[in-house]
């Protein structure tokens, strides 16, 4: 499926927004420049600019304005785990999670800022408040090459702080397979945050086809059928325990997205 489509068929399904009820939990909004102008008696001396004050031999004031636009960072991390699924491609899915935020976002009139990560930063998207920059991030998780990318969302966080300057809603999407689980304390501190985990089920629960011998995709080890395919079942769901624990310990809400869910109706349900 491409972008077009995918574009198509979300803002068909979008009569709402999935984030406009969501605005209330993000306190604490961000300013934007307007003016300096000089110092009048009465008013408040932390709103003089110093180094406007400087350069003019006078105290200078500067105003802002409130902008009351809801940020919406999402993070999208991209690994050769996410080319697989038996009714689509968690890619794909992925992607279509994406294409519906942005474009519940756009009809809001709020800011969208994508980013997509593998173990470092790939793509940034930039802050938009418009559907074309919506299609674009679309179109590169659609056709970016996966084969032997890793993700690293652990070793992302640091740079991810970095890329947020204001308090924003902070969306992170991926299939997490990850055996390290990353740190979200200084995130949540700053944003309010939830995560969307892309699965299929035959990964997470994988049954006899015929083949004796099952490859994990995170750590191309080899597992023969029987013991081996159990041990990679309980591996990965111990894995997925702490993964969910670590979202319940930051009060990150976060829920899987299967590849054979319809996508916006579970999406709904972080906000809903």
């Amino acid at each position: 499926m491409n972008a077009q489509t995918l574009m198509i068929r979300t803002r068909r399904r979008i009569f709402g927004d999935l984030t406009g009820n969501h605005a209330s939990l993000i306190r604490g909004q961000g300013y934007d420049f307007e003016q300096l102008r000089p110092y009048i008696e009465g008013d408040d001396v932390r709103a003089i600019d110093w180094k406007a004050t400087a350069k003019a031999g006078e105290p200078i004031i500067r105003i802002v304005r409130e902008d009351r636009r809801l940020r919406v960072v999402v993070v999208a991390w991209l690994s050769a785990t996410l080319f697989f699924g038996t009714k689509r491609l968690k890619q794909e899915v992925l992607a279509e999670a994406v294409a519906a935020i942005g474009q519940s976002v756009v009809a809001n009139n709020d800011i969208f800022h994508p980013l997509l990560f593998a173990e470092e930063l790939l793509v940034d998207g930039g802050r938009s408040n418009k559907a074309n920059h919506v299609k674009r991030i679309v179109e590169s998780i659609l056709s970016w090459p996966l084969q032997g990318v890793m993700a690293s969302p652990a070793r992302s966080v640091d740079r991810l702080m970095r890329l947020i300057p204001r308090r924003s809603l902070v969306v992170l999407l991926g299939d997490f397979r990850e055996e390290q689980i990353p740190d979200f304390s200084m995130l949540v501190a700053k944003n309010e945050v939830v995560a969307v985990v892309v699965r299929d089920h035959l990964e997470e629960n994988p049954r006899y086809f015929g083949f004796d011998t099952l490859i994990d995709p995170l750590t191309q080890k080899n597992y023969h059928w029987g013991g081996g395919a159990k041990e990679y079942q309980a591996r990965l769901a111990a894995h997925d325990a702490k993964l969910f624990a670590a979202f319940a310990k930051h009060d990150i809400r976060a829920i899987k997205l299967y590849t054979d869910d319809d996508v916006i109706t579970k999406l709904a349900r972080l906000w809903w």
